[in-house]
């Protein structure tokens, strides 16, 4: 974990001044139809271990739909 946390990919992502995380989102960008994210800037398209990281802000809601 502490080797991974130190990656450049996941020192990489930022939230903005809202506090909010974007990432260019490529319609059809697969040969299934599907949307290709970026790895390195969008922290769903991390290992699935790195999502029980993310904490809303009290009074918040996160959701995750595919």
């Amino acid at each position: 974990m502490r080797q991974k946390s130190g990656s450049s990919s996941t020192t990489r992502m930022r939230a903005g001044r809202e506090g909010l995380t974007s990432a260019l989102v490529s319609p059809f960008g697969a040969s299934t139809g599907r949307n290709t994210l970026s790895t390195q800037r969008f922290i769903f398209g991390q290992s699935r271990w790195l999502r029980g990281m993310i904490r809303p802000e009290p009074g918040m809601a996160l959701a995750y739909v595919d």
